[in-house]
């Protein structure tokens, strides 16, 4: 935006500075067209000072034109680095746009996931506490069931145990 602020005050004062410049080539026509009338009706000095004088309007106003298009010339690159800034300032107010909308789309989706992350997680509590419920419910199923056993080979063994031991305890003996 500085360089184009620049840019507009360099071709404001490149117009001003050929309207000058035109302005003062009227006026040294107008004055060289003065005096040569003067000099062809008679008032001037002679035919060799009209010579001379055309070919001194002459090289001014090739001077004149040159310079003239040299002014044209810069007002052109001016106008162009206009137009080029204009084209980058439009391309990064594009770029912009789109990246603001990468950036909604973005968040929408960050949004959205961190629902589902949300959810996952309570789910997978959910699922840690069931596993250590099961695993609890086993240890007491297999508990239960090792007291069952020590039971029963108490009641079968211990019970009538000492007969057989002391059967088979003589028959090794």
């Amino acid at each position: 935006m500085q360089k184009l602020h620049r840019n507009e005050e360099q071709f404001k004062q490149l117009q001003v500075s050929i309207r000058r410049a035109i302005l003062t080539s009227k006026q040294n026509i107008e004055k060289e067209a003065k005096i040569e009338r003067e000099m062809l009706l008679g008032r001037g000095h002679g035919k060799q000072e009209v010579f001379e004088m055309r070919r001194r309007n002459l090289t001014s106003e090739d001077t004149l034109l040159h310079s003239a298009s040299d002014v044209t010339e810069s007002l052109r690159r001016t106008t162009q680095l206009m137009e080029q800034e204009i084209e980058r300032s439009a391309y990064s107010a594009k770029i912009l746009d789109e990246s603001s909308r990468t950036l909604k789309t973005t968040f929408n989706e960050y949004r959205g996931f961190s629902s589902v992350v949300r959810s996952s997680k309570q789910l997978i509590t959910k699922l840690e506490q069931s596993d250590w419920t099961d695993r609890l419910l086993i240890l007491f199923g297999l508990f239960v069931f090792l007291l069952v056993v020590v039971y029963i080979l108490k009641k079968r063994v211990w019970n009538t145990g000492f007969g057989w031991v002391s059967w088979f305890a003589s028959w090794i003996i």
